[in-house]
């Protein structure tokens, strides 16, 4: 799914479907099935459409909040199988990036290892 920044909206301000499809740069059609999908306009029967600014950023947040996948502390995501996975056993590595991160700068560190169910390479940043 792309992101799309709730910010850009202006909570009260009222959208016409043309008017978030330029503002995203997207398709009007999308913003079409996002009303199938649960974002209410101001009056349902009416032409045009209109849209409040705090429902589409409300309706936003929360589709991209479903998106979200929790991790456990030995977990990876994998992009291939689009779930979290444990690494394959042995294949699991830490290796330090160079960079340093934080007001402390500590050192930045990287876990690699290869999927459990596709082999495919999994990273995750410490």
């Amino acid at each position: 799914m792309r992101r799309y920044n709730p910010r850009f909206i202006k909570g009260r301000h009222s959208y016409l479907i043309e008017e978030i499809a330029r503002l995203f740069g997207i398709n009007k059609k999308t913003c079409l099935r996002w009303l199938q999908e649960g974002l209410e306009p101001i009056e349902p029967n009416t032409k045009p459409l209109l849209i409040w600014g705090n429902d589409l950023r409300f309706f936003l947040v929360q589709k991209q909040k479903k998106q979200k996948v929790p991790l456990k502390k030995n977990e990876f995501y994998c992009f291939k199988c689009k779930q979290a996975v444990k690494a394959q056993a042995n294949t699991e590595k830490i290796i330090p990036t160079g960079k340093k991160i934080g007001r402390e700068a500590k050192a930045q560190l990287c876990r690699v290892g290869d999927c459990s169910l596709c082999g495919a390479q999994l990273t995750r940043f410490l």
